[in-house]
């Protein structure tokens, strides 16, 4: 004899279901939505735990702010353009700071450049 337990909440939607209850389902679940769980000890264990997944389940939908995929990747976008930005700017910084240096060196170069000719033509003299 079995103990048919009717699937009166369903897990929702957005949320994805546990292992138990996708285990659950594969064993047990009938095509007419029933659940045919053991006459037995084991078979009471497995309707309340069923019945208590559930329950939590759907108190932890109703607290969840309610978002979607089209919102998840809005943020996502969101959160790649700031790092974009923050790229692009520190980019700019680092190549600003090269030119800095660039013409530093470059600077140096040169006034090295002219003393050595400077000198060459000291010693010419």
């Amino acid at each position: 004899m079995t103990n048919n337990t009717q699937a009166s909440q369903q897990v929702p939607s957005g949320m994805t279901k546990s292992v138990f209850l996708a285990n659950a389902h594969y064993f047990y679940a009938r095509t007419d939505g029933t659940y045919a769980f053991p006459n037995s000890a084991e078979g009471d264990l497995l309707t309340q735990a069923k019945k208590e997944i559930e329950e939590l389940r759907a108190l932890l939908a109703q607290s969840a702010p309610a978002t979607d995929n089209a919102t998840l990747a809005e943020s996502a976008f969101e959160a790649l353009d700031k790092l974009r930005e923050e790229a692009f700017s520190t980019a700019d910084r680092a190549v600003h700071d090269i030119d800095q240096c660039w013409l530093t060196v470059h600077e140096a170069l040169t006034a090295l450049a002219l003393q050595s000719a400077s000198e060459h033509k000291g010693e010419a003299n």
